[in-house]
C-alpha cells in the first residue's frame, strides 16, 4: 500500500478541526483495515479505467477486491468523469 497524503480528505474531519493533529498522527503506526485496502483496490482501478478511456497505457491492477460489483461501480465513475469533462470544455470553451 503507498503513502497516504498528509491532509487526506479521508481525515479531513480531524484535520480541519484541529489542524496540528495532521503533523501530529505521523507519529504514530499506520494500520490499515480491510476497507482500506478496498478503498485503495477500487481506486487503483478506476485510475487504470480513466487512462484507458483517455487512450493512455495503463496496466490493469490485480487485487483480492475485484467483484461484478467493483467493476460495475468504476464503469460507472468513469463515465461521470468523462461527462464532466465534456461538461467543463463545453462551458469552458463558450
Amino acid at each position: 500500500m503507498g503513502n497516504h497524503a498528509l491532509l487526506s480528505p479521508s481525515s479531513s474531519h480531524r484535520w480541519l478541526s484541529c489542524t496540528p493533529s495532521a503533523v501530529l498522527e505521523t507519529e504514530f503506526e499506520n494500520k490499515s483495515s480491510n476497507a482500506a485496502e478496498e478503498g485503495t483496490a477500487f481506486h487503483a482501478l478506476c485510475e487504470h479505467k480513466l487512462k484507458k478511456a483517455l487512450r493512455r497505457r495503463s496496466k490493469r491492477p490485480v487485487s483480492a477486491f475485484n467483484t461484478d460489483e467493483m467493476e460495475e461501480h468504476s464503469d460507472g465513475y468513469v463515465e461521470f468523469r468523462k461527462r464532466y469533462t465534456k461538461e467543463l470544455k463545453f462551458s469552458i470553451c463558450r
